[in-house]
């Protein structure tokens, strides 16, 4: 089969004209999950000229916008993702995150209210609220809260990979403090480092291949 793709992909290339947008969104979902990201952008693109309102294609773009520093772009795409499709939840949670990610608590806030009605127990809103708590520096919380969202989703095991690796960065952030808290009292002058408020982590776009 290796030896055939290439052959494939030169068919298709030759014939994307003839294509239609959900062709074209499958065959980005495909280089998506190669971590081919200019032919998944190109393939969107050309998907979204033959149907602009279709908000998968809208928010798998911003995702891919957004995985390759595109953030302005990657905002762009998902904002008008969850405007089409206000009960995309998944992109509304993603939407939040990367203005979270670019410094923006309280368009993060307003973005992510269209989680509520998902009820409080549900793991985006656990998440939502962790990364919330986060952000007020309010740790203990936080840890709970994307504890208890982790146990509970099972639909999107990337995003479980995400919400983890913000645990472990929150785990070795507290321990670096902890490390310089008990050194002051044996180095004269020493000063814990201040943690810095609404310290943000950046977490890589996941592809979740459901629409919600």
């Amino acid at each position: 089969m290796s030896q055939l793709f290439p052959y494939i992909e030169a068919i298709v290339a030759h014939n994307l004209d003839r294509l239609d947008a959900e062709e074209l969104f499958s065959l980005a979902l495909e280089r998506v999950n190669s971590n081919a990201h200019g032919e998944a952008i190109d393939y969107l693109k050309r998907a979204l000229d033959l149907n602009p309102s279709d908000a998968g294609a809208c928010y798998l773009l911003g995702a891919e916008y957004a995985q390759i520093g595109m953030m302005d772009r990657g905002l762009e795409f998902m904002a008008k993702a969850v405007k089409l499709d206000p009960q995309l939840h998944t992109g509304v949670f993603q939407l939040g995150l990367l203005y979270l990610s670019s410094g923006r608590q309280a368009e993060a806030a307003i973005t992510w209210q269209g989680l509520d009605g998902l009820g409080e127990d549900h793991p985006l809103v656990l998440f939502k609220s962790g990364l919330e708590a986060l952000e007020r520096s309010e740790f203990d919380i936080c840890r709970q809260m994307l504890e208890r969202g982790i146990k509970g989703n099972m639909v999107n095991p990337a995003l479980n990979v995400d919400m983890t690796r913000v645990l472990e960065k929150l785990s070795t952030m507290l321990g670096n403090q902890a490390v310089v808290g008990d050194n002051e009292a044996s180095i004269p002058g020493a000063k814990p480092e201040a943690a810095v408020p609404g310290e943000h982590f950046f977490i890589s776009a996941y592809r979740d291949k459901e629409s919600h």
